[in-house]
């Protein structure tokens, strides 16, 4: 399990965790929110890593500061729009071979 990497992106800053074969990317809990086609959002996206490429396993999106789960696809969006800030993040990291 790798540390926390705080990382700002265009949608604002995140953390990405490597746990095993699985990337969690989350706004932190202190921290300003992620904004998603301008809504100020909470986000817990879960990646499966294989080799260097990531598929969506889990894609959560909550209002922020209620923390209430937003319905329809922002989840998704958020996901498609992280995914190439988490590859790029991802093809720097040295991934133990399964």
């Amino acid at each position: 399990m790798s540390a926390p990497v705080f990382l700002n992106t265009p949608f604002g800053l995140v953390w990405l965790i490597l746990k095993g074969d699985k990337l969690t990317v989350k706004t932190p809990p202190a921290g300003a929110p992620a904004r998603i086609n301008s809504i100020a959002c909470s986000l817990n996206l879960i990646y499966r890593v294989s080799g260097k490429s990531l598929r969506p396993m889990t894609m959560e999106a909550f209002t922020h500061p209620k923390h209430e789960m937003i319905p329809g696809n922002l989840a998704q969006k958020a996901s498609q729009l992280m995914l190439p800030v988490a590859l790029q993040w991802l093809a720097s990291q040295t991934v133990p071979a399964h």
